[in-house]
């Protein structure tokens, strides 16, 4: 993986001092060289880890003629077919197996539409001078991320956004309708960061500016429905697995040690399997789980899965083991992020990254197949309404929500379950779709903030985003439409964020064969009855691995990669709570309330009514204004 940085401005003399600055503040996604180029109103600049192609894969790398320019972050895995289509063609190559030099010559050869050629993670950008174009896409699912700000005379781009505040004229300054974003989601949907003016292009977008004029246009969407097929159930089965063996396949190139995540679920443990199948030798494997400290839980540990994974497979496996002293490392963690994300596991995320950087540079990890087969308990949802949908013309779910705290169940299963029955009170839409993602309920959202301009405007434009998506599948059954807001939101710009920002904090690469756009396109032609039926969810991985993974965990319930923030609030992060009151009444009163923060901390620390989502929200809100905003 590397970092970049693009400048464009109407001034025909560039900053060297400040390219160079910007471009080393993502050190860590690129440290093995740095690389510039300057000429006239443009300037780049590119921070490098080298994985294939290591002697002659540098950047900004510059077409034979020298009139166009690339600085690319990612992997185009399909790079080779394409070299030897491209040299068939006539096209000359310099280096001997760089994707780097592949994705130039698709450039050239094919303008803009080289996007559609590319199979990988990618964000890039070409500075084309025979055009005066500046071109840059973001790859089809968003793994790679790529921000931007347009200021008068001046365009930036970059892989993170400290690499854009390194330069003067851009503002710190807070958006206030992404903070309503954050808080109700954890994270901020595309195109807004929390950040007024710095912008994430969306996935499956390209960015094109030329005579003064920048547009975005998506290039790629998912193709729900559009091709299908009849085939039976076990058909559907071994087509999914056959093309995810060749997805995991083509991420197996690499010219430096690779390994993989294994958390002995069933997403990491079908790659690993498959990984040893087309290698036939013993792989390095590594995981992470909680102690039995004094705080921790042994509920959350998924260690004796990854254990049996390991033994089962015979890999070459190490465990890491954290506990609520992770949490010392918030603020440095806040810094890679750049914008918040408020998902606790992003913290044993960089744990399990920088020890496992210790020993391979390019891991294996099942990101994506939730969201795109239904493997949620939430995707049980439409099934759900559709079944209770009679009784729902005479009752109100919500009559029922004062017998919830009666239940013999967790505080976390009590605000799941209150979750289900407010959404299923509200009729399909975006706002049913809002409160069923969301981590906090809108009402919740309100009582943190100040402000009613800002608690309306901000609930108005979130729910935008969310009827903008669903417009966009509207003729789609209910399971193809919450995945289709999912794809394009949560795991664009949280679950997919979460893991590049950490990864590269540790300088290690993270390949996911689930996202595959192939993979993809093919898992939204199956029929949502094969994804989730009745409580049972991502029936049809459950059905292709069948004989390839162990039973306990083909059959396991789905568990999700989760923190035991709630005890670690109550005994090692107490004061660190304690002190979001304070917070709330100086430096950030200016867009939290007071009152419904120290209502919060109440809640946990005094009534022990489980609010970990909002407060580890505010728990990063806070570090993140410490260090970008304050």
């Amino acid at each position: 993986m590397c970092g970049l940085v693009a400048y464009h401005q109407s001034q025909p003399t560039i900053d060297a001092a400040m390219l160079e600055r910007m471009t080393d503040t993502m050190t860590h996604r690129g440290p093995d060289e740095r690389g510039f180029f300057r000429s006239g109103p443009i300037g780049l600049g590119h921070r490098r880890l080298s994985i294939i192609d290591l002697r002659d894969g540098r950047q900004p790398m510059a077409s034979a003629d020298q009139s166009t320019h690339l600085v690319f972050n990612g992997e185009i895995y399909n790079h080779m077919e394409w070299r030897k289509t491209l040299q068939a063609a006539g096209r000359p190559f310099k280096t001997d197996h760089s994707d780097t030099e592949t994705l130039l010559q698709l450039y050239e050869q094919y303008g803009p539409d080289c996007v559609h050629k590319l199979n990988g993670m990618f964000a890039f950008v070409i500075w084309d001078e025979k055009r005066k174009r500046l071109f840059a896409a973001r790859d089809r699912l968003g793994i790679k991320p790529l921000y931007y700000v347009q200021r008068p005379g001046i365009l930036i781009l970059a892989s993170e956004i400290k690499a854009l505040l390194a330069c003067p004229q851009v503002s710190h300054q807070i958006d206030p309708v992404a903070l309503y974003e954050y808080l109700a989601l954890r994270y901020v949907p595309a195109p807004r960061t929390l950040f007024e003016g710095i912008q994430k292009l969306p996935a499956g977008h390209s960015l094109f500016f030329d005579n003064g004029q920048l547009r975005v246009e998506r290039y790629w969407d998912v193709p729900w429905g559009q091709h299908p097929e009849t085939l039976s159930e076990n058909a559907w089965a071994d087509k999914y697995l056959s093309l995810l063996e060749d997805s995991v396949r083509i991420r197996l190139l690499s010219d430096v040690p690779l390994g993989a995540f294994l958390s002995g679920g069933l997403d990491s443990t079908t790659l690993v399997a498959l990984m040893k199948r087309l290698t036939g030798s013993t792989l390095h494997t590594y995981s992470i789980g909680f102690g039995n400290k004094p705080g921790d839980a042994q509920s959350w540990d998924e260690r004796p899965y990854s254990r049996l994974a390991a033994r089962t497979l015979g890999t070459t496996h190490k465990e890491f083991v954290v506990d609520a002293s992770v949490c010392d490392h918030m603020r440095k963690l806040v810094w890679h992020m750049d914008e918040p994300i408020a998902d606790p596991a992003a913290l044993p995320t960089y744990v399990l990254s920088r020890e496992t950087r210790r020993e391979v540079t390019v891991a294996i990890s099942g990101e994506g197949s939730d969201e795109t087969l239904g493997g949620y308990g939430k995707y049980a949802f439409p099934h759900y309404q559709q079944l209770l949908s009679p009784a729902l013309r005479w009752i109100n779910p919500r009559y029922f929500l004062g017998l919830v705290d009666a239940l013999p169940i967790h505080a976390l299963k009590k605000q799941r379950l209150e979750k289900f029955l407010k959404a299923l009170a509200l009729p399909p839409g975006a706002e049913q779709a809002l409160v069923l993602l969301a981590a906090l309920h809108p009402d919740r959202v309100d009582e943190l903030l100040t402000g009613d301009a800002l608690k309306t405007s901000g609930r108005r434009q979130t729910l935008d985003v969310f009827d903008a998506y669903l417009k966009d599948s509207h003729t789609l059954d209910p399971l193809s439409r919450l995945l289709h807001v999912e794809i394009k939101t949560y795991l664009a710009e949280q679950l997919l964020m979460k893991v590049d920002k950490m990864s590269m904090a540790a300088s290690l690469e993270v390949r996911v064969p689930f996202l595959d756009y192939r993979l993809v396109e093919l898992a939204a032609q199956i029929p949502s009855s094969l994804k989730v039926r009745g409580r049972s969810t991502k029936v049809i991985l459950k059905n292709a691995t069948r004989g390839l993974v162990p039973e306990a965990i083909r059959t396991r319930p789905k568990q999700g990669f989760s923190v035991p923030v709630e005890s670690w609030y109550r005994g090692p992060l107490r004061k660190s709570v304690e002190s979001l009151v304070d917070f709330a009444r100086g430096d950030g009163g200016v867009f939290l309330d007071a009152q419904g923060v120290e209502r919060a901390v109440q809640r946990q620390l005094v009534d022990n009514v489980y609010q970990g989502q909002e407060l580890w929200s505010l728990l990063i809100l806070k570090e993140w204004f410490y260090e970008f905003a304050s």
